[in-house]
């Protein structure tokens, strides 16, 4: 993540994603959700921060950080790993979580 926020800063980008307190995270789920043109082609994305391990499986939709907004450059973007099928369920389930708990306050 790291270098993903060090490209986007580099080349201009609007979007810079997590700041070095989440940078830490285990792990990251990036979200594409428009492309972008100028100042080079990328992917507009938000950026999910995973939970540390331990964290309390009964409040899932507050141990995902996030979400932040981070360009990447199409090249960087296709060559992230994709996410497993855990993962990515795990991942639904704390955003829906979130959302809902959203939706209560």
């Amino acid at each position: 993540m790291r270098e993903l926020t060090e490209a986007a800063r580099r080349k201009g980008f609007s979007r810079k994603g997590p700041g070095n307190d989440e940078s830490c995270a285990p792990g990251f789920i990036v979200v594409p959700y428009h492309p972008e043109s100028s100042p080079e082609a990328c992917w507009m994305c938000f950026v999910f921060a995973l939970p540390p391990e331990g964290a309390d499986p009964g409040i899932p939709g507050r141990a995902l950080g996030g979400p932040y907004r981070l360009d990447i450059a199409v090249r960087d973007f296709y060559s992230l790993a994709k996410a497993g099928r855990k993962t990515r369920d795990l991942f639904l389930a704390r955003l829906v979580w979130k959302a809902a708990s959203r939706a209560k306050d």
